[in-house]
């Protein structure tokens, strides 16, 4: 899939794939985080855009990355992780979900 249409309150609109850096939950909305410009909330759950976008990785509980934003990742303190995207933002995996980020990683670099 190369572009998604998201609908706010004022408009839809299409945006590319590849320009979405992560989604983060907020109850039964979404924030979608574009390169370079503000966060959109969208009344979808994460659940529904995990479902159309197989290839993002799940950190958390919260928040889906897309995975070609990610620049690098290192461990935390208690078996957690950090990524970094190419927005100069950096997110925290949960604990529970290193291992499957690392091999979800592996298979997609």
């Amino acid at each position: 899939m190369e572009t998604i249409e998201l609908a706010d309150i004022k408009r839809k609109r299409r945006v590319s794939v590849k320009s979405i850096e992560y989604f983060e939950s907020e109850g039964n909305y979404t924030y979608v985080h574009l390169k370079g410009e503000r966060p959109i909330l969208i009344a979808k759950t994460l659940l529904r855009f995990a479902e159309q976008l197989p290839e993002f990785i799940r950190i958390h509980k919260g928040t889906l990355v897309n995975p070609s934003h990610i620049v690098e990742h290192r461990p935390q303190k208690g078996g957690m992780m950090e990524v970094c995207l190419s927005g100069e933002r950096s997110l925290t995996v949960a604990r529970r979900r290193a291992n499957e980020f690392r091999q979800q990683l592996l298979m997609v670099g």
